[in-house]
């Protein structure tokens, strides 16, 4: 199997990225987002531009170490500076972006390397109004190979705020 070239990141390229309607929550994700690159601090700007209709300024956003590798403790957001909190139990497959007022939205993350094809139906299913898969499901009935999550169960879940789509509060 051959991947594409690496992507880059510039200020002009939207993000790639499948929202779930706005509606009352429905499964694990809200929506989909297949990145360009693995520099998140560089991707952030963008995506947060995208969903501020539906979730305002940005305060907080959590993300797998695994996936992400290392990234800064904050970046400027549009004027407004978001803390960025790497956890290494943190489903790999997801990024879990927080407003200032506590909603959030959690997206299934399709790694920049996927195919085409594959990551645009993962984006896709992740979108579906009424889907309840796990992001590791989605992913393979897309297709797509997903990064071996960590064996421990500690890190940010036990805290759910109020979600946009995709998660309840626990």
């Amino acid at each position: 199997m051959t991947s594409d070239p690496p992507r880059t990141s510039t200020p002009h390229s939207p993000p790639r990225l499948r929202l779930k309607p706005l509606a009352p929550p429905t499964g694990h994700v809200d929506g989909g987002w297949w990145p360009r690159t693995r520099d998140l601090a560089a991707e952030l700007p963008g995506l947060v531009d995208a969903i501020g209709d539906r979730l305002g300024p940005v305060s907080t956003v959590v993300y797998a170490v695994a996936f992400w590798g290392s990234v800064p403790q904050e970046v400027d957001l549009g004027g407004r500076t978001a803390s960025l909190k790497g956890f290494a139990a943190l489903d790999t497959d997801v990024v879990q972006v927080s407003g200032v007022d506590g909603r959030r939205i959690d997206l299934l993350v399709i790694s920049p390397d996927t195919q085409d094809e594959a990551a645009e139906r993962a984006m896709s299913l992740a979108a579906l109004p009424n889907d309840t898969h796990l992001p590791a499901g989605i992913l393979a009935a897309a297709g797509v190979a997903t990064t071996p999550a960590p064996a421990t169960a500690t890190g940010p879940r036990s805290t759910r705020g109020t979600h946009l789509g995709g998660h309840r509060s626990q």
